[in-house]
């Protein structure tokens, strides 16, 4: 069964802007984009973003955007988010791709994979500035991700001093400026190892490659215990990265490698019997990169060069797909071509008070977003009675993703005319009007792509850009 997805594109004008770039976005708004990383040489590609975080400081109620360069770590005040204040800057060493943040506190703690060591960054003192408590390699050399949890920091596919690999770690926070080491998964499990990782009181879901693993950091007698694990899954692909429900009783994982493999929720009710609830998809051919999860009700995933999706995973056995916001305009799916490499939207920060979304694309910048037309429930729910264009009195324009049509409602006018056609100019639909219109357009025999769609007349005219795209 196909159904039809089309979109609007809705040109913003944020305070903030790269030159007067067109975002393409559904039910997200652009509140600000900053691009502070200046530096003349980056990683190659062209990247110059990873990673991101946010904190909020409960006593000056403000919240921040902690932003990875690939030459350091921004701090920008965004208690408004459509005027970003940078505070303050931390240099690291340049090319650094994988750039991660966590908080702790009035802590931040940043990873690379530069023989950094880990970073520990004081923000007592923002919005004035950071103090960096220690950058040195005492506790670590390298650690790809990184997860803090109550008082524990764990940290995937890490060195610790020279040759030491390790999976997974932990490491106590007691005190927060002097982490100690505890113990490395592969003292109990030398097969399991986590390229990232989500952990709740102490049991932690690991994403290892082809695998989900589930154990418990076990304090008292200091070791790892193997709970249940998720192998040999449907579209099985690199398991990448995950999150976890509220309640705890569902988890969305990414499988980053190769292209086109689904986003995978699964029911962890049963850590010896998890089972899989749905797997969805943007697009046919989207890279799916980094999860989060509000509440129970919302996944939010990084996509790389198809941007940032929101879902509404209330019902985990018919998620529902609830807004998008495209970081990366230079290609994708909605451009009609992949680069075939790894680039756009990294990650996001969804848990801030205010819920302005933090997004980092690995070109163009930290993104400011505000998507409450998405999280709101009622537009997701009854989507097939709601509007999705008014113009000028001339035309209303329905989006209905579960069936195979547009319909389009207009008021009467002189020489009303209803023409859908190619980019090229090829018409493929047309239809006269001089009495109040209520016309369906079927699209179920049209390609994927991008279509022009004029609606109008002497009195009024509308051209609004659309993409009509079949999913199985």
């Amino acid at each position: 069964m196909h159904r039809i997805v089309i979109i609007f594109f809705v040109i913003l004008l944020p305070e903030f802007l790269i030159g007067q770039v067109e975002y393409p976005n559904d039910k997200i708004k652009l509140l600000a984009v900053v691009d502070p990383n200046k530096d003349s040489i980056y990683t190659a590609g062209g990247f110059k973003y990873s990673g991101c975080w946010g904190w909020y400081q409960k006593e000056r109620r403000k919240e921040y955007a902690l932003i990875g360069g690939t030459n350091g770590t921004y701090f920008i005040d965004i208690t408004n988010p459509k005027a970003p204040i940078i505070c303050d800057y931390v240099q690291g060493k340049n090319h650094c791709l994988w750039r991660e943040i966590k908080t702790y506190n009035n802590y931040c703690y940043v990873v690379t994979e530069c023989q950094e060591g880990l970073k520990i960054i004081d923000m007592k003192y923002l919005p004035d500035s950071v103090h960096v408590v220690s950058t040195g390699t005492n506790v670590l050399t390298n650690s790809h991700t990184i997860w803090i949890d109550g008082n524990k920091l764990y940290c995937g596919s890490l060195k610790i001093g020279p040759g030491n690999y390790a999976g997974m770690s932990v490491f106590s926070l007691m005190n927060p400026e002097l982490p100690v080491f505890l113990r490395s998964v592969n003292s109990d499990y030398s097969f399991v190892g986590a390229h990232d990782m989500f952990s709740r009181r102490d049991t932690i879901y690991a994403s290892s490659g082809g695998q989900l693993y589930i154990l418990k950091y076990d304090s008292v007698v200091n070791k790892f215990i193997m709970l249940g694990s998720y192998v040999n899954y449907s579209k099985q692909g690199y398991n990448h990265s995950n999150f976890l429900t509220e309640n705890g009783k569902y988890l969305v994982f990414c499988d980053e490698i190769p292209a086109a493999v689904p986003i995978h929720l699964v029911d962890v009710t049963n850590l010896e019997n998890i089972q899989p609830a749905s797997e969805f998809l943007p697009y046919p051919l989207t890279t799916p990169h980094n999860p989060y999860i509000l509440g129970n009700d919302w996944a939010i995933i990084s996509c790389y060069e198809d941007g940032l999706h929101i879902y509404d995973i209330s019902d985990p056995n018919n998620v529902k797909h609830a807004g998008f916001f495209d970081t990366y305009p230079q290609s994708g799916f909605l451009q009609g071509f992949y680069t075939g490499g790894y680039t756009g939207n990294w990650g996001a920060y969804p848990f801030l008070p205010s819920k302005t979304i933090i997004a980092t694309d690995m070109i163009n910048g930290a993104f400011f977003l505000d998507a409450s037309e998405a999280f709101a429930k009622s537009q997701t729910a009854v989507l097939t009675a709601q509007p999705a264009e008014i113009i000028n009195d001339c035309a209303v324009i329905y989006t209905i993703p579960a069936s195979k049509f547009i319909q389009v409602k207009a008021k009467a006018q002189n020489n009303g005319k209803i023409i859908l056609s190619t980019p090229e100019g090829k018409t493929l639909y047309v239809s006269n009007y001089s009495e109040d219109l209520n016309e369906r357009i079927n699209t179920e025999n049209m390609a994927n792509g991008f279509y022009i769609l004029s609606v109008g007349g002497s009195d009024c005219k509308v051209t609004k850009k659309i993409l009509i795209t079949h999913i199985d």
